[in-house]
């Protein structure tokens, strides 16, 4: 689809219990799927099959219901940094490799890298004496929602501070991986981590793109030099945003919407490994015609940004949530 092909794409929600939970717009065509997910439903089976009963109990909850629907991964005062699910640090050294090849049949090593240096981000605050005794570097769940089986609805999702990551699979095909967030605190690590940095096109490549815009595209996509200093989109609010703000992705020049789209990348198919990237790339560049950019706040590197990507099919948001912009939150959804 070329940029001045404006159609739009919507995506038919799979599942009474997901179009429960959201108010689906009508299709103006059906939107491809991710492509078969035979091996994620494979690797889920083995996972729970070598679970002990209460350990299994632990890890599975019904497909659409109150767990599905609160991804949550701040940190909340009552249950601190536990989520929902069978955790690592729960896990022996075989149930761990089992959960990890979970993951690894849906996630990118670049996704795979991401949600470790998340969770490695947990025991570099602890060490900094930032919540000690409950940071945990394996405090992270690994969820079953539904039954995995070649025809039906499933879905799976790890779980933990700062890091969701979901994907629904319905007859043995990956439909959905709303919703999705790879968010980061430090973004850059210092000491002997210092080369390690979890979002990088997110940060460094988004901050490149407002920068390059200059004139009326500059004013149109800037709105404001004060930032939104937190994801408005979160549990229960998915479909808030209803006003798309900012300037349409396809009015961008040459070199700035190449950035728009490998930032979009950077939120979707970058971190999905290769039988799904390409699909992944292909349906967002297309809902990408008919998205708007916006941003707020400081692009300088260091500075508090916040922006959006909004589609008919998609909502990306990053936002800086100190002023030092090294805490950041970001989350994908998918309509």
């Amino acid at each position: 689809m070329g940029r001045a092909d404006r159609t739009l794409t919507r995506r038919t929600i799979l599942g009474a219990a997901l179009a429960g939970a959201l108010v689906v717009p009508p299709p103006v065509r059906a939107t491809p799927s991710y492509g078969p997910a035979a091996m994620l439903r494979e690797r889920a089976t083995s996972f729970l099959a070598a679970l002990a009963p209460e350990k299994r109990r632990r890890a599975t909850f019904p497909f659409g219901g109150d767990v599905w629907r609160d991804w949550n991964y701040f940190f909340q005062a009552r249950t601190r940094f536990i989520k929902p699910g069978l955790r690592l640090e729960e896990m022996s050294v075989s149930e761990r490799d089992l959960a990890w090849d979970v993951a690894a049949a849906m996630l990118s090593p670049r996704g795979l890298e991401k949600a470790r240096i998340i969770m490695l981000q947990q025991a570099y605050l602890a060490s900094l004496n930032r919540n000690r005794d409950e940071r945990h570097p394996e405090r992270f769940s690994f969820a079953i929602f539904g039954e995995p089986a070649p025809s039906g609805t499933w879905a799976f999702r790890l779980i933990g501070h700062h890091l969701v990551i979901s994907a629904v699979i319905a007859d043995d095909t990956l439909v959905t991986v709303t919703p999705t967030a790879f968010s980061s605190h430090p973004n850059r690590m210092l000491g002997q981590r210092q080369a390690l940095m979890a979002l990088r096109e997110e940060d460094v490549l988004a901050r490149r793109l407002v920068g390059e815009l200059t004139g009326a595209t500059r004013t149109a996509a800037l709105l404001g030099t004060e930032p939104i200093w937190d994801i408005v989109t979160v549990p229960g609010k998915e479909r808030s945003l209803t006003k798309r703000e900012g300037l349409p992705v396809g009015d961008l020049p040459a070199a700035p919407y190449e950035m728009a789209l490998a930032v979009i990348d950077a939120f979707t198919a970058e971190h999905l490994r290769a039988p799904f990237q390409a699909a992944a790339r292909e349906r967002m560049r297309a809902a990408a015609q008919g998205a708007f950019f916006m941003a707020a706040g400081n692009p300088e590197t260091g500075k508090p940004l916040y922006y959006r990507f909004h589609a008919d099919t998609f909502l990306i948001e990053f936002a800086c949530v100190d002023e030092e912009a090294q805490h950041l939150h970001t989350i994908l959804h998918e309509f």
